[in-house]
């Protein structure tokens, strides 16, 4: 049998959603940047603030807080531009066993 819980006994806390979690850093990353626009001492808000010193150096230099966008495709992995594959369309529309060896 468990002990019946008392006030003493600890307990777990409430588990806290992924955007309330990117709230709190999102505020922790504002707080920094205001303090570095006004010209107090962003070091001391970020480690108050549990922003680590990179992700602090980082919104500072960059003064904003968005991030970049993640994924898709970036134009330096695009091997084939569009003016080759139309270039390619037209020889197979020209000679259509030309891809059979």
């Amino acid at each position: 049998m468990t002990p019946p819980l008392t006030p003493a006994t600890p307990q777990t806390p409430p588990l806290v959603s992924r955007e309330a979690k990117q709230f709190e850093r999102n505020s922790a990353k504002k707080r920094v940047l205001d303090a570095f626009l006004a010209g107090h001492d962003w070091l001391v808000v970020a480690a108050s603030n549990a922003v680590p010193v990179t992700t602090a150096r980082r919104v500072a230099a960059k003064g904003s807080i968005e991030q970049q966008p993640r994924g898709g495709v970036r134009t330096a992995c695009i091997k084939m531009t569009v003016e080759v594959m139309f270039k390619l369309e037209e020889y197979l529309d020209e000679q259509a066993d030309m891809t059979m060896a």
